[in-house]
């Protein structure tokens, strides 16, 4: 009687596990391979390159497209995807098993200056100081000139650059650039055009103060050089 009982009990337990294996495998099939829950949808947001981006989800390893399935979608390797395109500082990417939409939200560099490097090509950078290169129109940011290809000199320059006065920044005619404790430039303040040689972007609230002191006083009323690189000890000529 026990033995026709184990049977029974042995057979329903192979019963169970071969409908568990199947629902696993329909379910595998289902996740991976079928058009049941696919992309449906991309959504690109924060950026007006959307084409750009597009170009970028079809031709790389990230190989994003609507009917793939969502499971086979790995956004890591889209998200490191997009980061590889110059002008993009953030990306975040998320997927919907619901809807079968994958969201995707971009946060641009926002350029501060421009620059020619020296195979002739005009470049951007950010306020961390990366480069990069952008289909956007960016008239009006100041052009640097880089004499070095010491990626802290791009960094240095930004960092100068969001701690000057609006009066000096405005008047901006160029800046110089040799290596990052040489930093040069032309501006015109208070109607004269005067160059600054600001050294490196350390103590720049002293050397502000100083230069307005300086530009004060009447033995300097014809000087158009201030050399503030030591800002305790400044040269005029």
């Amino acid at each position: 009687m026990s033995t026709e009982y184990e049977v029974r009990r042995a057979r329903k337990i192979k019963g169970v596990l071969a409908l568990i294996l199947i629902a696993t495998i329909s379910l595998v099939y289902a996740l991976g391979w079928s058009n049941l829950l696919s992309v449906k949808k991309i959504e690109i947001s924060g950026t007006t390159q959307v084409s750009s981006v597009q170009q970028t989800l079809n031709q790389t390893s990230a190989h994003l497209q609507i009917g793939k399935p969502l499971a086979r979608v790995d956004l890591r390797v889209i998200r490191s995807s997009l980061l590889h395109i110059s002008w993009v500082g953030e990306a975040k990417v998320t997927r919907s098993w619901i809807n079968g939409t994958i969201t995707i939200q971009i946060s641009e560099r926002t350029p501060i200056a421009t620059f020619t490097t020296a195979s002739g090509e005009v470049k951007l950078f950010d306020a961390s100081g990366a480069e990069f290169t952008s289909l956007a129109a960016n008239a009006g940011l100041p052009v640097i000139e880089f004499t070095t290809t010491d990626p802290a000199a791009r960094k240095a320059v930004a960092e100068l650059l969001s701690e000057l006065p609006s009066d000096l920044l405005s008047g901006l005619a160029g800046m110089r650039v040799s290596s990052p404790a040489m930093i040069e430039m032309s501006t015109k303040f208070s109607s004269r055009t005067i160059t600054i040689r600001w050294g490196d972007n350390r103590d720049m609230v002293l050397k502000t103060k100083v230069l307005r002191a300086l530009f004060t006083l009447p033995e300097n009323s014809k000087a158009n050089i201030f050399d503030l690189s030591a800002a305790t000890a400044p040269i005029v000529k």
